[in-house]
């Protein structure tokens, strides 16, 4: 058991205020690339520039995790925080008034450089204020408005048609009110100014098992968004039907984080980030079984749920672990992971797809949960000897 009676309590607010912030934030990123590929596809591009636009966006992620934690600890959280809202916003603005595709490509790496900044430190943020015996509950609610921002971003956008003007102004106009919301909220945000300066670099070999769980959702996530649709049409599914089996997949996200997170305050966190791996595993070679059947959408709906849920436990793990400097660098981290998983994924699965037919998609997703699985079993979350009081600083 993870609770204690004599626990610090969870101050509701500051909690409803990042979910909100996350919320917002997650309907402009949701619907950006799905805004993108219309846009694209309107204008008759390859495939190919089609795929490279998209990959602009992870790139910058990536690149963004390095440099975070340090601007974060030299700027402070809410300055960096609030300069990636507003840059974001400037970012599609820039999209509207330049309906370049080229120009675009520029623009979608700066655009994911904005979106790592802010979740690395939005995330920190939520683990520095959750007291312990409550942070699975409160990731498992952060997780559930997070999953519900993505969802609404695309629904927003067809609502006006996807007209690109009035799509890229709802975008924007959503981060412009995170950052209002942020400003009001500024005076109770952890700055992290200051705090001990502990690189990505340095964190990386300190947990190595919960990145790849960050990894092996973000290969989940890109991979089912990539080719469920296809692999369902394969089956003899109709597109209209898989379209349907997607949302199913985001809803089980959306409505069964908290329960998880609840199962990761009341157990122990690893056991629990074990289950949702190995079965997440046996539900990927359950997939072929399902496909096809009545069974298919409550099915995605628990599925998607518990891959899901191994991203947010990691992100409680993370808090039981690390503070201060190492939890925005672990922060930044997990971001990454999950951007290198959402980028070598799908290119790796398609290969595999194309070698050995469809049959290597549910495969290969029950590979990647069950090698984490057996990490967490074998070699736990955290390196012995790595923890919140030892984990060596940088002070350059």
């Amino acid at each position: 058991m993870t609770t204690s009676t004599d626990s610090p309590q969870v101050n509701w607010a500051d909690i409803a205020v990042i979910s909100v912030l996350v919320g917002l934030f997650a309907c402009a990123v949701g619907g950006t690339p799905v805004l993108m590929g219309v846009l694209l596809r309107q204008e008759n591009q390859t495939a190919s520039f089609i795929g490279l636009s998209a990959a602009m966006t992870p790139l910058g992620l990536i690149t963004a995790a390095f440099i975070t934690p340090r601007i974060a600890q030299r700027m402070g959280a809410v300055t960096t925080a609030l300069s990636c809202a507003l840059l974001g916003a400037a970012l599609l603005l820039s999209m509207a008034a330049i309906p370049d595709s080229h120009f675009w490509l520029v623009a979608r790496f700066a655009w994911g450089m904005a979106i790592s900044g802010f979740y690395v430190v939005n995330k920190a943020w939520l683990a520095e204020l959750t007291p312990a015996s409550s942070r699975g509950r409160v990731i498992g609610i952060y997780s559930t408005v997070l999953a519900a921002g993505f969802s609404m971003g695309p629904a927003s956008l067809a609502a006006v048609n996807f007209a690109p003007f009035a799509s890229l102004g709802i975008l924007a106009g959503a981060l412009v009110v995170c950052a209002v919301t942020l400003l009001a909220w500024q005076h109770r945000a952890p700055s992290f100014r200051g705090k001990e300066r502990v690189s990505v670099l340095s964190f990386i070999p300190c947990a190595p098992v919960l990145l790849l769980a960050s990894a092996a959702f973000g290969v989940f996530d890109h991979v089912t968004l990539g080719f469920l649709p296809a692999y369902g049409a394969g089956h003899g599914v109709s597109l209209t039907q898989m379209g349907v089996a997607v949302a199913a997949l985001n809803v089980g996200n959306v409505l069964l984080q908290t329960p998880i997170g609840w199962l990761a305050d009341r157990f122990p966190r690893e056991r629990i980030l074990i289950g949702c791996a190995l079965l997440t595993a046996i539900g990927a070679l359950a997939l072929p079984y399902a496909i096809g059947s009545w069974l298919l959408m409550p099915f995605l709906f628990v599925w998607g749920a518990l891959a899901y849920g191994v991203a947010t436990v990691a992100v409680a793990l993370l808090g039981d672990h690390f503070q201060g400097g190492a939890l925005l660098a672990g922060s930044a981290a997990l971001t990454m992971a999950g951007g290198l998983g959402g980028i070598a994924g799908p290119p790796m699965v398609g290969a595999a797809i194309d070698v050995f037919g469809w049959r290597a998609l549910p495969v290969s997703l029950c590979a990647a949960f069950l090698l984490l699985g057996i990490a967490v079993f074998f070699a736990g979350v955290v390196r012995p000897g790595s923890s919140k009081e030892n984990l060596n600083p940088s002070r350059s």
